[in-house]
C-alpha cells in the first residue's frame, strides 16, 4: 500500500525531514517555520502529536523505506568505485592498494589459508615420541 503525498504540505515536509532522521522538534520548525528555538519542547510535543495522525506516520515509514532503497549500492557499484580508486593515477599507493584489497575480498581471491589438522594416529604419536627418547637417553 502505498500513500501519495499528503494534502497539507507542511505535514508533508515533516513527514520528510523525519524520515531523514531528524528530531521531531527540528522537523516540526523546518516544517512550520518556527523560529524560536527556546520552545524546543514545545516544537517537539507538536512534532509527537503530528506523528499519532496514522496517515502522517504511515508516510513517514514509506518515506523512510524509499531513502533506504535511493542509499542502496549494488556490488557493482562498489566494485566499480574500487576500479576508479585503483586506475586513478593521481590516487595514493595506500588508497589503491586498499581499493586492490577490497576487490580481492569481494572476489573471493582472500580467502584465509586453511591447513587442516587431523589427530595423529597412534603409530605417528610413538615415533613422534620415540624422537625425544633418544635425547632423553644420552643424557
Amino acid at each position: 500500500m502505498s500513500i501519495s503525498a499528503l494534502s497539507n504540505t507542511k505535514h508533508e515536509m515533516y513527514a520528510h525531514y523525519r524520515a531523514l532522521g531528524e528530531a521531531q522538534a527540528d522537523c516540526y520548525m523546518k516544517a512550520f517555520g518556527k523560529q524560536d528555538n527556546t520552545k524546543r519542547n514545545i516544537w517537539a510535543t507538536m512534532g509527537c502529536e503530528l506523528e499519532k495522525d496514522v496517515i502522517v506516520k504511515r508516510r513517514i515509514e514509506i518515506l523512510k523505506d524509499w531513502n533506504a532503497t535511493q542509499l542502496m549500492l549494488s556490488r557493482q557499484d562498489v566494485a566499480n568505485m574500487y576500479l576508479d580508486i585503483y586506475r586513478d593515477d593521481a590516487a595514493q599507493h595506500s588508497a589503491r592498494v586498499s581499493a586492490v584489497n577490497g576487490l580481492n575480498k569481494m572476489l573471493g581471491f582472500s580467502e584465509p589459508i586453511k591447513v587442516e589438522i587431523s589427530s595423529p594416529s597412534d603409530n605417528a604419536t610413538k615415533t613422534f615420541a620415540s624422537l625425544f627418547e633418544d635425547d632423553e637417553s644420552e643424557d
